[in-house]
């Protein structure tokens, strides 16, 4: 950034930390000092984009937003292998998958809490996680304090009861794209994010998405004109998909009770699986939506901004 050959670029993937720590609330401080000795910033979403230029009050560097791109083709490809049949059984009811880190910035005590509101009027509904990470045991208490009944998985279990189980812990998988067959909804409920590339994989698939309206990047992505002004209390059934609430991070505990939030996913959910018009709408759009990313139209972003 500080050098005086050439052009200096600074490209920014992430808005500022969840819950920050005093050492990030200083890195973060001080970047936004070091943004200024560059000669362009690009921003991985519109809304960090917004954030630098409100907020960190970055306004004498020019300020650029170009997505990350995503190998389109790969992700196609990748979703076509036969998963293991001993899951073929996932196929009978109504299936929700999500895809990331078990931390607590993805939200997934609030997502468990959403499963098991939902079990009460679809008691046949399942929902596969992907990822791993600090907050697994966290997760797996919650679980069997909601009464859900979990599957974890590894290269020597195999499944005997299939039917029983509620929510799949995969773990990390090498190709997660696999899964996506099998499932009705994407969902994320994030409580932050920076531009989520899992979204837009799920869209290029054609799954349907839900999404917490969380700072950054759901809203841009599925509302076909964001102003990133957050909607506090209502679900918003967009262009591209359908965003509720943000999360108030102030109820992140372990607790089994929903809270106002929680209950207007859990009925957005709900609403959406009952619908396969809207699920077929979303399905079309998402495609459309995901060509945005592609490495073609990434890369002319990126030669136009190097070339000015």
């Amino acid at each position: 950034v500080l050098s005086k050959y050439g052009k200096s670029i600074v490209s920014v993937h992430s808005y500022k930390p969840y819950n920050p720590t005093k050492k990030e609330w200083f890195i973060t401080f001080f970047m936004s000092k070091l943004y200024l000795y560059s000669d362009a910033i690009v921003t991985v979403s519109k809304d960090i984009k917004s954030y630098l230029f409100n907020e960190c009050k970055v306004n004498n560097v020019p300020i650029y937003s170009i997505y990350n791109f995503i190998d389109l083709v790969q992700v196609q490809t990748m979703s076509t292998q036969k998963p293991n049949p001993e899951f073929n059984f996932l196929n009978s009811g109504p299936v929700l998958i999500t895809v990331g880190r078990l931390v607590k910035e993805k939200g997934y005590n609030y997502f468990l809490r959403i499963v098991a509101d939902i079990k009460k009027s679809k008691p046949d509904i399942k929902c596969i996680f992907i990822g791993d990470g600090d907050c697994r045991d966290q997760l797996l208490e919650l679980s069997s304090r909601l009464g859900l009944k979990v599957y974890i998985h590894s290269r020597d279990c195999k499944l005997e009861t299939k039917d029983d189980f509620d929510v799949f812990f995969m773990g990390t998988q090498d190709n997660p794209f696999q899964f996506f067959q099998y499932a009705d909804l994407f969902v994320l409920s994030s409580l932050q994010e920076g531009m989520s590339i899992a979204i837009v994989e799920a869209m290029s698939l054609g799954l349907p998405v839900i999404s917490s309206d969380c700072r950054v990047g759901p809203r841009e992505l599925i509302l076909n004109d964001s102003d990133y002004k957050r909607n506090s209390d209502d679900v918003i059934y967009g262009d591209y998909g359908v965003l509720c609430p943000a999360f108030n991070i102030e109820n992140d505990n372990s607790d089994i009770s929903c809270s106002k939030h929680e209950l207007l996913f859990s009925e957005a959910i709900r609403t959406l699986l009952n619908d396969k018009t809207t699920q077929e709408q979303y399905s079309i759009a998402g495609k459309q939506r995901a060509d945005a990313f592609s490495s073609e139209q990434i890369r002319l972003e990126w030669f136009e901004l190097i070339n000015r």
